[in-house]
């Protein structure tokens, strides 16, 4: 039985997650299918963030909204898989 490598499937993920993200194309651009996806993701919240704050001007409440889901996805990310990863090395140590 083939075995899978484990990073060529993490970044297939992350090709996914960035193609399918606004940092390329706009997500009214895409098919309704996607948009969806494109824009509840943490790329996309990431790209909209920075692209938000790089623009410049007044701290609209758009700005804070884009700001505060990528903080929310990176905490939520941190907080599901570092205790994953703690006890996957506390089982092989």
């Amino acid at each position: 039985m083939p075995t899978i490598n484990k990073p060529f499937l993490l970044k297939l993920v992350v090709a996914v997650l960035v193609f399918a993200s606004p940092a390329f194309v706009p997500v009214a651009s895409m098919p309704t299918w996607l948009q969806g996806f494109a824009n509840h993701q943490p790329v996309g919240a990431t790209v909209n963030a920075v692209r938000a704050l790089m623009v410049g001007g007044p701290f609209a409440t758009e700005t804070l909204k884009y700001v505060g889901l990528s903080l929310a996805w990176s905490i939520a990310i941190v907080a599901v898989f570092a205790p994953l990863a703690v006890s996957k090395y506390r089982r092989a140590a």
